[in-house]
């Protein structure tokens, strides 16, 4: 797994643990680095995500709640709705990764913490997402 991909992950594990079970995210984080021991850029990336999702949450539940059809951003799984906001985030907010790559690693996410369908579903919204925030 690659830096940016684990960053992610380093990402969705802090925000889930957050959003869920009112964990603060530096908990969870500083839990992930000291026992997995990644990279700085890996903990750098991390921490970029985690601050750029927390600082924009009200703006990236309503991009996608944009692009939600016949859904209400509620009725989405937490997981799902962690992992939504943090690849919209990259996509308005780190203009240097491909959002093909950026919406690969949401869906790779989806699978390895869900199931098929969650997967399916990230795929569509951030697909949809894709043409509004990146050309």
């Amino acid at each position: 797994m690659g830096k940016r991909s684990k960053g992610r992950e380093y990402a969705l594990l802090s925000l889930f643990a957050q959003f869920v079970g009112d964990c603060p995210q530096e908990e969870t984080f500083d839990y992930l680095v000291e026992e997995r021991q990644p990279s700085q850029a890996v903990r750098d990336f991390g921490q970029e995500l985690i601050e750029g999702v927390l600082e924009n949450q009200k703006g990236l539940d309503k991009a996608i709640s944009n692009h939600l059809q016949n859904w209400d951003l509620e009725r989405v799984g937490n997981l799902e709705k962690t992992i939504l906001r943090i690849a919209v985030y990259e996509m308005m907010h780190c203009g240097e990764t491909p959002a093909s790559i950026i919406i690969n690693e949401a869906v790779s996410l989806t699978q390895d913490f869900a199931d098929e369908k969650a997967a399916k579903f990230v795929n569509g919204v951030l697909s949809s997402a894709q043409s509004e925030y990146r050309s």
